[in-house]
């Protein structure tokens, strides 16, 4: 997708969510294309969102949680990794990324 589409997409879903203020997907929709254009703060609040209207959704969680893994917010990432392997229990990449949390803080109970 180019810049310009991207752009175009980011309207429509604005508008969307005008009309469909409760739609989770399309919170979702929106926050992967602010991952895109690297506006990861404004994906952030939209995966939140997504996942407030609809905690089915846990791959919002789960991208947020590697968000703040990757910005070494350990606390942060724990916590949503956590919330994540409640329904995902069996999830090997959210065990292993919130084991390397815990080991970053020096926090090896589990």
């Amino acid at each position: 997708m180019s810049h310009n589409d991207v752009t175009m997409a980011v309207t429509n879903l604005n508008q969307a969510i005008k009309l469909q203020p409760n739609n989770a997907d399309i919170y979702m929709r929106r926050a992967n294309l602010y991952e895109k254009r690297g506006q990861i703060l404004l994906a952030m609040e939209d995966y939140a969102k997504a996942y407030r209207l609809n905690s089915k959704l846990t791959v919002a969680i789960f991208n947020r949680a590697q968000y703040y893994f990757n910005q070494k917010n350990w606390t942060a990432a724990i916590n949503d990794f956590s919330e994540f392997l409640k329904k995902n229990p069996f999830d090997s990449r959210a065990r292993l990324l919130r084991g390397q949390a815990y080991k970053q803080q020096s926090n090896y109970q589990v």
